[in-house]
């Protein structure tokens, strides 16, 4: 939505004047996550890198973002990025060898701490091999 702003000048004992004006636009923004994993089926207790890549459009303006990587519904990463802001392709990375044998559905969220936006990635599968 696109309109003008009007602002007034009030001061006691004065008559109101028109001060100025300005167009604005609302809404518009939209945050995309994508969260990647550096192997989908890596063998219990080995490394695998997950991240999660961020980008803006729009109107999308927060100074502190905060970020979340879940194994189903449980939270196995939060934290936070300064200053992203109409930012593309920022991205967090999380390095663990802690997944269990078995299949983990991870999905990720990066979320504006002030403004509302957010970004919630697609589930990627994890397959992780019994140690042997």
């Amino acid at each position: 939505m696109t309109g003008t702003l009007r602002a007034i000048a009030v001061a006691p004992g004065y008559a109101a004047s028109p001060v100025s004006s300005a167009t604005y636009t609302i809404g518009g923004s939209q945050v995309t996550v994508t969260l990647t994993a550096s192997n989908t089926n890596p063998t219990q207790g080995k490394s695998i890198t997950l991240t999660a890549t961020e980008s803006m459009t729009g109107n999308a303006i927060a100074e502190i973002w905060e970020y979340s990587i879940y194994d189903g519904g449980t939270v196995i990463l939060q934290g936070a990025m300064p200053n992203m802001t109409n930012s593309s392709g920022t991205a967090f990375a999380y390095s663990t060898s802690s997944l269990s044998a078995g299949t983990h559905t991870l999905w990720a969220v990066c979320e504006a701490a002030i403004g509302g936006q957010m970004g919630i990635s697609s589930p990627i599968t994890v397959t992780v091999k019994a140690a042997k």
